[in-house]
């Protein structure tokens, strides 16, 4: 796999250099020719998923699905615009966040593929689909307000050192919730899977954004170990997300009601789980302790990673 992965890189560099050597310094990595070419290619391909979500009637969860993909990459290069110009690359698309994210979107589409094909009564129903819609919309909207909210103080690479123009964020949103713009993004990629109707990503998307969202909140070192129960309580909820598909396809008469209910509940999971709490006791404090690996007051650090000062 990972020499599958590195040949794509080469490859893509190859492509790089050769738009570049034509284009010249506008077509280099970060030039605004890359912008312009990513913008056009996000907005033809979220306008056509929305022109299929609601004109089809059988691929329109895959529609909802690349329409929310193209605002979510869209509206994060553009809030980046807004709040962080002088950090403003190609990158703030997250087009190319990592290898796990592209190996996670190529896995999803291979099981919506794969299903539709061999499993079609299982995809594309709207007791299914709808509630999807629902819950990735209000992912999708409580990162965008999580992100508006800090500002300049949002960044998307996790910050070792204060900037001198960062400030702790206690207010909106981050004064209800520790990491807004992570728990907005985890119910997002988990609706996606449910607009997909996959039982077998959905589960493992909620899993693995809860293995990578707890990396970045312990990074560098772990301000508030979480629970002992904590991955318990998540792995327990994504089990109960599968049995809930298991029901939706073999009972799909009696899950509407269900349905609803579990997207109520998942809307106010973020604000309930311990990954997600209000903020801790001990950002109201003066930051006096000092870190001995970093010249940063320790407590700045770790109010970074819990109001906002870094990326949430």
């Amino acid at each position: 796999m990972e020499t599958i992965l590195d040949q794509g890189h080469v490859a893509i560099a190859n492509v790089q250099k050769r738009v570049a050597a034509y284009g010249g310094r506008e077509f280099e990595e970060n030039g605004r020719g890359v912008v312009a070419v990513l913008a056009y290619i996000l907005g033809t391909l979220g306008g056509c998923g929305l022109v299929v979500a609601l004109t089809c009637t059988s691929f329109y969860d895959f529609g909802f699905w690349l329409f929310f993909v193209c605002a979510f990459h869209f509206s994060e290069f553009t809030l980046v615009a807004l709040y962080n110009s002088k950090d403003l690359t190609a990158n703030s698309f997250l087009i190319n966040h990592s290898d796990p994210y592209t190996l996670a979107v190529i896995a999803c589409l291979l099981e919506y593929a794969m299903e539709y094909s061999f499993l079609p009564a299982i995809k594309a129903n709207w007791f299914v689909v709808y509630p999807g819609v629902l819950l990735t919309a209000a992912g999708f909207a409580v990162r965008v307000v999580a992100m508006v909210t800090a500002g300049h103080n949002f960044t998307h690479i996790v910050q070792d050192q204060k900037r001198e123009n960062h400030e702790l964020v206690t207010s909106g949103i981050y004064s209800k919730c520790r990491h807004p713009g992570y728990a907005g993004w985890f119910y997002f990629t988990i609706g996606l899977q449910v607009i997909l109707g996959n039982p077998v990503c959905t589960p493992a998307f909620a899993y693995v954004s809860y293995k990578f969202f707890k990396d970045r909140i312990e990074y560098p070192f772990p301000p508030h170990p979480p629970p002992p129960s904590l991955e318990h309580r998540l792995c327990a909820e994504s089990r109960s997300i599968l049995c809930i598909f298991v029901m939706m396809f073999f009972f799909p008469h009696c899950c509407s009601l269900i349905v609803v209910v579990v997207v109520l509940l998942s809307l106010a999971c973020p604000f309930r789980l311990h990954l997600f709490p209000s903020l801790p006791p001990r950002c109201q404090s003066s930051p006096h302790i000092t870190s001995p690996k970093y010249s940063v007051p320790c407590d700045v650090l770790l109010c970074s990673r819990a109001c906002g000062v870094s990326e949430n």
